[in-house]
């Protein structure tokens, strides 16, 4: 009892000394000056710096359009694609798809006189060309051998490249070029070889499953006779595209779509990067014409409407 009681004692005595100090010495909170205060971080002051931001430098009114400044319609330029298929040597036997070098050659000088450039097909799907400059783009369809023997001179003499797209199952009939003379073709560095499918089925007239398949045997079988490409490029036979064959390919890697009309439903994301081509019969044409076609096809003036002269 006795033990309990002093207990009680000590402890009432405890709580009694912590009071007292409390009372006796109060705790001090210190606050800064206004002189301290100035002196703290930024992010302590009173008026945190706001940095001044300087205007941007006046542009220069002469500069011209550059590859960085927006393009305008009436700056933009065309990119004529030139669809060819098979030459001959005799005039009385030429056809809408049937050509003489020398026409060929006229063809292509017609262009250059018009202000058109040649552009490989490769630069195009890479994008190194420029935006307002006109350019044409020479293509073969089905890998006939006279692109090889009577194109390829005229096309070396004019420093112009052109894509040839082959019918891989055709490369055993005596007027398409065989897999030495294709692989003679490449090593000219003038000629590029791409798909036109293998046995140059259409895309309307066929399922969509068996139509991928004929072109992936088609790139099977240049890829084993020709070595593999840094690109995958088909062009549809008979331009008969559709929507489902383009985006299955396009997710695949397929690099270009080359067909003669733009897809009302066409979107470059989903569907991937195409070119539209012109036929170029192998009577007697003219080029201005051409050009013109496929400068409307593009919402772009026609020739000689920029500067107000006559073609």
């Amino acid at each position: 009892m006795l033990k309990r009681f002093f207990l009680r004692l000590l402890f009432a005595a405890l709580v009694a000394a912590i009071l007292w100090g409390f009372v006796a010495y109060p705790m001090e909170i210190y606050m800064p000056t206004v002189y301290e205060t100035e002196r703290l971080p930024t992010i302590l002051s009173v008026t945190p710096t706001v940095p001044v931001i300087a205007p941007p430098p006046a542009e220069d009114p002469q500069r011209g359009v550059d590859e960085s400044a927006p393009v305008t319609e009436t700056e933009r330029g065309d990119i004529l694609g030139l669809m060819y298929h098979d030459l001959t040597l005799d005039p009385t036997a030429v056809t809408p798809w049937t050509t003489t070098p020398d026409r060929l050659r006229q063809n292509l000088e017609s262009l250059l006189s018009l202000g058109y450039l040649p552009l490989s097909i490769e630069d195009y799907v890479d994008g190194n060309y420029s935006l307002t400059q006109d350019y044409f783009i020479v293509t073969f369809d089905d890998g006939y051998l006279s692109n090889l023997t009577l194109a390829l001179p005229v096309l070396r003499s004019l420093g112009v490249k052109a894509a040839v797209f082959v019918i891989t199952e055709s490369v055993w009939a005596s007027n398409h070029m065989s897999w030495q003379q294709l692989r003679q073709a490449r090593a000219t560095g003038v000629l590029s070889l791409y798909s036109h499918t293998h046995t140059h089925k259409s895309a309307r007239s066929s399922l969509r499953d068996p139509f991928l398949a004929d072109v992936r045997r088609s790139l099977e079988e240049l890829s084993r006779n020709l070595g593999s490409s840094r690109y995958r490029i088909l062009a549809y036979p008979g331009g008969a595209y559709t929507q489902a064959t383009m985006q299955s390919l396009h997710r695949e890697g397929w690099d270009l779509f080359v067909m003669q009309d733009k897809p009302a439903w066409y979107d470059a994301e989903t569907d991937g990067k195409i070119l539209l081509r012109v036929n170029v019969s192998g009577e007697d044409v003219d080029m201005t014409k051409i050009a013109n076609y496929s400068r409307t096809r593009a919402g772009l003036s026609k020739i000689g409407e920029k500067t107000g002269e006559n073609p």
